[in-house]
């Protein structure tokens, strides 16, 4: 029995021999154990291993730090804001900004803080590139621009049926720093006779608001101005559109040409003299003081306007916006060489903007305290009178699927006197109460061109003044470079 048995493993005791035989005679051979073997084999895995667990280390380095730029970022741009301080969701939507791509295996060598130099994503959308800081400082530098205007009216009396009315150029800003900068526009007009003179010429110191613009509207951002030179008086509201690229009408209302009846630049129809004028915004209000030249003759003239504004609080607003409601008082004294007083002026004036619709107007009372003197030295009655307007007009944009509006206005002036010593002859032409009708449309060619035709009628009342129209049609082409 024992025999057999060492029989039956005398075969395996072989097998195991033989294996052992040979796996010593390769050791022997080779001098390369089994651990070694394995080592060589895993060995370039876990190189691999490693540089992988390098580059995931770089990546969460990365991202901690772009997670830390992001949240000062927020925090940074909130304060300026005055908003609350950034909640742990805003954080966590800024960490969850996605990470830059894998870096491959050459990048492995790249330092960490030269990795984190490249912006993040949330970075290049808030804040402003190279590009944008280029367009911001062209917008606030020194402008050129201008504009002319061609008309054609109706013949009546002596009138010339075409001419060039004013061609004007804008230097706006051209010298500006942070509170100092200088603005002007030079005039030339063909009627009576072609003169060149300065419409506007002023240097500006300012806070909060640099925007100092030569003609047009000045409240457009809170700010405080002081100013010196030759301006626009920011009386009532129709100063805002004495250049004809401004005015929706092509006729300014007879509140300016009859009232504000300027000596100082008969191209602006309106007041506009040498002297000094501060101006500036604070929330819904705003403010005009001025000290000039006389408006009407030798001397001085003081005044100013306070007005108040309203804007639609549930939508965002640009420069280019009207508010909702404008309106305010104006005030003006003039005075002679004696300092004293030769006339008051005081006005009201109204805006209401909605969509493409606006309704104003403006009510002027003038009370003169200096009889009229004509050219023979007669004395007449000082020229005490009042008068008003109302303008709606319509952009039809919307509806006609081009930039064309249509506008009406009513509007009268009321002498308190029978005749009036015109400034041009100094004779005197009987005058009296005159309504006068009047509705036109524009039509925005395109950017730089506006075409307006107007039609205006007196009702059948006249003047005995020589250049006086019962009613007329005129047409002007107005463009802008």
């Amino acid at each position: 029995m024992t025999r057999n048995r060492s029989r039956k493993f005398f075969p395996l005791l072989s097998a195991v021999g033989l294996l052992w035989l040979g796996s010593a005679t390769v050791e022997s051979a080779t001098g390369e154990s089994d651990e070694d073997r394995i080592r060589r084999v895993l060995a370039p895995m876990l190189e691999a291993k490693d540089q992988q667990m390098r580059r995931l280390e770089q990546r969460v380095q990365q991202l901690e730090r772009l997670t830390q730029q992001q949240e000062s970022l927020i925090h940074r741009l909130q304060g300026e804001k005055g908003a609350q301080p950034a909640t742990p969701g805003a954080a966590g939507l800024a960490a969850a900004q996605p990470a830059p791509p894998p870096a491959g295996p050459a990048d492995a060598s790249v330092p960490a803080g030269q990795a984190a130099a490249e912006p993040s994503l949330l970075a290049k959308l808030i804040l402003p590139g190279k590009k944008k800081d280029d367009k911001a400082d062209a917008e606030e530098g020194p402008k050129v621009g201008g504009f002319l205007d061609v008309t054609a009216q109706t013949r009546s009396h002596s009138n010339d049926t075409f001419n060039v009315g004013i061609v004007e150029l804008d230097l706006d800003r051209i010298m500006a720093n942070e509170n100092f900068g200088a603005s002007a526009a030079l005039n030339w007009y063909g009627y009576p006779e072609p003169v060149a003179n300065i419409g506007a010429a002023f240097v500006d110191f300012h806070l909060y608001d640099n925007n100092i613009p030569v003609r047009g509207r000045i409240f457009q951002e809170p700010g405080f101005h002081i100013q010196a030179g030759k301006f626009d008086l920011p009386f009532s509201s129709d100063y805002q559109n004495f250049a004809s690229r401004d005015r929706l009408t092509i006729t300014p209302p007879m509140t300016t040409t009859r009232i504000e009846r300027s000596g100082i630049n008969p191209s602006n129809n309106g007041f506009n003299s040498i002297g000094g004028r501060s101006y500036g915004s604070w929330k819904n209000l705003n403010y005009s003081a001025f000290w000039v030249d006389s408006v009407y003759g030798k001397g001085t003239s003081v005044g100013g306007r306070l007005g108040g504004f309203l804007n639609n609080p549930y939508r965002l607003h640009r420069r280019s916006d009207l508010p909702i409601v404008d309106g305010g008082v104006s005030l003006l004294v003039d005075l002679d060489n004696a300092e004293q007083a030769r006339s008051e002026v005081f006005a009201l004036d109204l805006a209401l903007n909605y969509g493409g619709f606006r309704l104003f107007g403006e009510a002027m009372w003038h009370w003169a305290h200096q009889n009229q003197i004509d050219a023979f030295g007669r004395h007449y009655a000082n020229p005490t009178e009042s008068g008003f307007h109302v303008t709606l007009s319509a952009d039809l944009e919307r509806w006609l699927a081009h930039k064309v509006y249509v506008y009406g206005r009513y509007q009268e002036w009321l002498p308190r006197y029978d005749y009036l010593v015109a400034e041009q002859d100094a004779l005197p032409y009987r005058v009296g109460r005159i309504p006068l009708a009047t509705v036109g449309f524009g039509y925005r060619l395109n950017e730089y061109v506006l075409l307006k035709v107007e039609y205006s009628d007196s009702l059948g009342r006249e003047t005995a003044e020589p250049d006086f129209q019962k009613h007329f049609a005129i047409a002007q082409l107005v463009a802008k470079f």
